[in-house]
């Protein structure tokens, strides 16, 4: 008994001192510990928190998106009935206006307007204005054929012109001209151009000379008067004698009657291949 007593007592103490020293130790880790508890008790509040939120965040997104496809199939439903409700508004309206059109028609056609006289006259209005055109070609192809002509013409009567002025190169009997058929093989409208040289050359006016130094016929008439007034006799012009008449008609006007010619007195000599006297020579003013 005695030994269980002091067992006890000696167990009650180390009891009593280990308490002690767990209270101690206890007491010294009790802010450690109570900070770990909040963390511990902060981290696990804070997930359950984030947790919870997390699922009223993705029941928000889940109504959302039911919400918003709602009223896309509403809109969609709404734009859809439109849409048929357009198509047939336009079909009653086009079948609508194919009755109005078709039944105006046939009013007009048979109250209104006559369909055969229209046609006859359209016909009329149709042909009036071919032969209008075919009148209109014609003019102007007549048009053209005389512009055509005048050119024609005024190219030929240069041509001529042209060809007559040409008449020195005309080959003679004895020497060929440089247009000659042998020399130049040139033709024009189916003949040498030679041949139009030679049948266009009369076709050619020779340029008048000064009024001083050519006749008219009143002029011959006049001569031909002071001639037969003065009784004057002049030798043959081919005879080797009219230059010793001129000869004596410049220095002696009074020797003209000793000179005997075969001419009659009171005559003219022919004076087709002698060259005309001037005016002032013989006196004729």
């Amino acid at each position: 008994m005695s030994k269980f007593l002091c067992l006890y007592q000696k167990r009650q103490q180390e009891v009593l001192s280990s308490y002690f020293h767990a209270a101690r130790e206890a007491e010294n880790y009790r802010y450690k510990e109570w900070n770990a508890a909040i963390k511990i008790q902060s981290f696990w509040r804070g997930c359950l928190l984030r947790k919870i939120l997390q699922g009223f965040h993705d029941n928000a997104t889940t109504i959302q998106r039911v919400f918003r496809g709602y009223l896309a199939r509403c809109d969609f439903t709404k734009m859809q009935l439109e849409r048929e409700r357009q198509l047939r508004l336009d079909y009653f309206t086009k079948a609508a206006c194919n009755v109005q059109r078709i039944f105006r028609g046939f009013y007009s056609r048979k109250y209104i307007h006559n369909f055969y006289g229209r046609k006859k006259y359209l016909m009329e209005v149709y042909s009036r204005g071919e032969q209008l055109r075919i009148d209109q070609q014609a003019q102007l192809q007549r048009a053209m054929d005389e512009q055509e002509n005048a050119q024609k013409a005024a190219t030929l009567a240069k041509f001529k012109d042209e060809t007559g002025r040409m008449h020195h190169v005309i080959s003679t009997k004895s020497i060929p001209g440089v247009f000659h058929p042998d020399r130049v093989k040139v033709v024009v409208n189916d003949s040498p151009i030679e041949h139009h040289f030679k049948q266009n050359r009369k076709l050619v006016k020779k340029p008048l000379k000064n009024n001083t130094d050519t006749f008219s016929s009143e002029d011959e008439n006049e001569v031909s008067r002071k001639f037969n007034e003065s009784g004057v006799t002049l030798p043959p012009i081919n005879s080797p004698k009219s230059n010793t008449h001129k000869k004596n008609n410049s220095g002696n006007s009074t020797n003209n009657t000793d000179i005997k010619s075969p001419v009659k007195k009171g005559t003219l000599p022919s004076i087709s291949n002698s060259p005309r006297p001037n005016r002032r020579e013989i006196g004729v003013s």
